[in-house]
């Protein structure tokens, strides 16, 4: 089932339809899904939008709410932003499909700094690189790219066709559907109602999107037969960790704003006791809304290689007119890459505790694939600094949080300075998301998956 989304004239990234699937349908006769549904009316586009893959038996029927929840995280619903109603289109299949594939979590996952082009965002899915300077809070920066590993990998029944070209081509053996967003914690994809190890409640992302937790968009379900994603990052505050350390001289021993002791403490003690508990949540309720499915945990790769050599660098500030310079000593690189190998190790560790428990998890490894290709590797893997936005970013807004961290000046600068890094910066880019889609692959052919 297709939804038409016209090129002008919706706003939402909340529409919610409610498919009715017939009276003689056996499970649940009524099933919800909630897309992102913002209109690309700038480059008057207009688009088809899968809902999925559905078994009617009777006479279906379909609506979509006037209604949204609200992106602001406030309780109740509200009706922020244009809802436009179009066609459907219902498209008969000579079978079901072999392969219900859902993509969550973060940017990892979803592509963020996979591009060709780094200004223009046109290998995002344009509803999720749009709006950086909405007044209305209807911003979105999910940067889901068209080569996120997910899409560049292979099923084991099409072993020549990327998942993204069948997507693409509506291939008949193939729903998929990706949901990540760039930015995602594990507060951004759990159920409403449910909380992580810090006790935060389910919750949009307010400062990238306003779409709805990601198990909350109904693509979970008991068709689903795989679900990837890579998550916990952002909650062990890993951006965060590292910028610290470009600024600050033997970092480890250092203590980050908001902590309480030397962050060589601080870091792995949080990926113990909030992060993993945080990270199985996730699981275990991915594991309840789509029961028949293989879930692939993927993990983080070492971020930088020979010894960070390339992050000693100075960089021209024209708004100072002067020269700031950061970088890394070997002895910080070595630390960061060990954290990289903990938090590995206790994300497989999980996995295998709770496939023991009857819950279908498998941690895929990208580290090896990125051995001497990662950040100052050859050719990398990673991105290094991006000064340069997206539609969907808000160059002013991530410029004043990117100084005040370095505290080089006592105030944000005016706004038509756009020194900054975009959140395009230390992401995978197209070589490292074909890493990652390696990775995944290993996991899928193995004996015990590929049944």
């Amino acid at each position: 089932m297709l939804v038409h989304v016209p090129d002008h004239g919706s706003e939402t990234q909340q529409a919610t339809y409610s498919i009715y699937r017939g009276a003689s349908a056996s499970g649940d006769k009524t099933v919800t899904r909630t897309i992102n549904a913002k209109s690309h009316w700038e480059q008057q586009r207009h688009r088809w939008v899968s809902l999925g893959v559905f078994d009617f038996n009777g006479i279906p029927e379909i609506s979509l709410s006037n209604m949204t929840r609200s992106g602001e995280g406030t309780k109740g619903w509200s009706g922020q932003h244009n809802i436009a109603w179009d066609a459907v289109a219902i498209q008969p299949l000579p079978r079901k499909p072999k392969n219900f594939v859902v993509a969550l979590g973060d940017s990892f996952s979803s592509g963020e700094g996979a591009v060709s082009e780094y200004e223009d965002g046109t290998d995002y899915d344009r509803e999720t690189d749009m709006s950086g300077h909405s007044e209305e809070g209807n911003q979105n920066a999910c940067h889901r790219s068209k080569w996120a590993w997910s899409r560049k990998a292979t099923l084991n029944d099409q072993p020549e066709w990327l998942i993204g070209g069948r997507e693409t081509n509506l291939d008949n053996d193939l729903d998929y559907h990706m949901v990540a967003c760039s930015g995602a914690q594990t507060e951004n994809v759990i159920a409403y109602g449910t909380e992580n190890a810090w006790g935060e409640g389910s919750t949009s992302q307010r400062d990238t999107t306003t779409e709805v937790p990601q198990i909350e968009s109904g693509f979970l379900d008991q068709n689903t037969t795989l679900v990837t994603l890579s998550i916990g990052g952002n909650d062990a505050g890993w951006s965060g960790v590292v910028l610290h350390c470009l600024k600050n001289g033997n970092c480890p021993s250092t203590t980050m704003e908001g902590t309480s002791g030397p962050l060589s403490e601080v870091l792995p003690q949080r990926i113990h006791d909030q992060v993993i508990p945080s990270v199985e949540t996730v699981l275990e309720q991915i594991h309840t809304r789509a029961p028949n499915a293989k879930i692939i945990l993927m993990g983080y790769p070492r971020l930088i290689s020979d010894n960070g050599d390339c992050l000693d660098v100075d960089v021209w500030i024209p708004f100072l007119n002067k020269t700031l310079g950061f970088g890394l000593s070997g002895d910080e690189t070595a630390w960061l890459n060990d954290m990289a190998d903990y938090f590995a190790e206790r994300m497989d560790a999980l996995a295998v505790s709770l496939r023991n428990l009857g819950t279908p998890v498998w941690f895929a490894d990208p580290r090896d694939y990125y051995e001497r290709k990662a950040l100052c590797g050859d050719p990398p893997g990673i991105n290094f600094a991006i000064v340069t936005f997206t539609p969907g970013e808000n160059p002013d807004a991530e410029l004043c949080d990117y100084v005040e961290r370095f505290s080089w000046f006592d105030e944000c600068p005016h706004s038509q300075w756009r020194l900054g890094l975009s959140s395009q910066s230390f992401h995978p880019n197209l070589n490292g998301t074909t890493f990652y889609a390696n990775a995944l692959m290993d996991v899928l052919r193995r004996p015990e998956i590929d049944q």
